[in-house]
C-alpha cells in the first residue's frame, strides 16, 4: 500500500511538471518567446506599388518605429507609430510627391530598443512624374465601382409654355360631316314614309 502512494504521488508531479514545460513553451502568435527579444522583423506593402499611398505592416518590433523612404523620415497616418504587445504595427505611408517613378526603399526602425529594422521595395508607377519631370505623377484612373442607389426624386419643373389656340380638328369635321349625312338618310326615309 506504501508503494502505491508513493507511485501515486510520483505520477502527479510528472503530470505536473509536463503541464508547466508546455504552458511555458506557448505563445500568442507574433509574440516574441519568453525572455522578450523578438525572434526577427519583417514589413509588408499593400500594395506594393502604386502612386499615392500604401499600408506597412510590420512584426517583430517594440515601441515606438521610424518609417523611412530612401533613408529620409515620410509622412504616416498615424503619425507616431507604434507596435503593439505582439510586435506587430500598420500605418498608411503617403507617397512623397517628388518621388520618380521607379523602385524606392522603404524601412522600419525601432526607436531606441534594440534599433531592430526591416525594409522592403516600392514602386512607384506614375505616367512620367516625379523629381525633374515637367508632368505631375498621376495614377492612372481604378475601376469603376459598383453602382448607387438610387437617389430622391427631385422638385417638380415649372409649367411649360401654353401652346398655340387649336382649330377645329380634322376628326371633329368628319363627325360633323357624318352627322349630317346621317340626318338626311334619316329625314330621307320618314319622307317616304309620311309619302306613302
Amino acid at each position: 500500500m506504501r508503494g502505491l502512494g508513493f507511485s501515486v504521488i510520483l505520477a502527479v508531479l510528472l503530470i505536473l511538471t509536463l503541464a508547466g514545460a508546455s504552458a511555458a513553451q506557448y505563445q500568442q502568435p507574433g509574440q516574441p518567446p519568453s525572455g522578450g527579444a523578438p525572434t526577427g522583423t519583417e514589413i509588408t506593402l499593400d500594395p506594393p506599388s502604386g502612386c499615392s499611398v500604401t499600408t506597412i505592416a510590420g512584426t517583430g518590433f517594440s515601441g515606438s518605429v521610424s518609417i523611412q523612404w530612401d533613408g529620409a523620415a515620410v509622412s504616416t497616418f498615424p503619425a507616431a507609430v507604434v507596435a503593439d504587445q505582439y510586435t506587430n504595427f500598420s500605418a498608411v505611408i503617403i507617397i512623397p510627391a517628388e518621388a520618380a517613378p521607379g523602385e524606392h526603399t522603404i524601412m522600419a526602425r525601432e526607436v531606441g530598443g534594440q534599433g531592430l529594422s526591416a525594409s522592403a521595395t516600392f514602386t512607384v508607377i506614375c505616367g512620367g512624374g516625379g523629381a525633374g519631370s515637367q508632368e505631375p505623377c498621376q495614377c492612372p484612373p481604378g475601376a469603376a465601382g459598383p453602382q448607387g442607389s438610387p437617389g430622391a426624386p427631385g422638385p417638380q419643373g415649372p409649367a411649360g409654355a401654353a401652346g398655340e389656340p387649336g382649330g377645329v380638328g380634322f376628326g371633329i369635321l368628319a363627325l360633323i360631316v357624318s352627322l349630317i349625312a346621317l340626318g338626311f338618310a334619316f329625314f330621307g326615309k320618314i319622307k317616304k314614309l309620311i309619302m306613302r
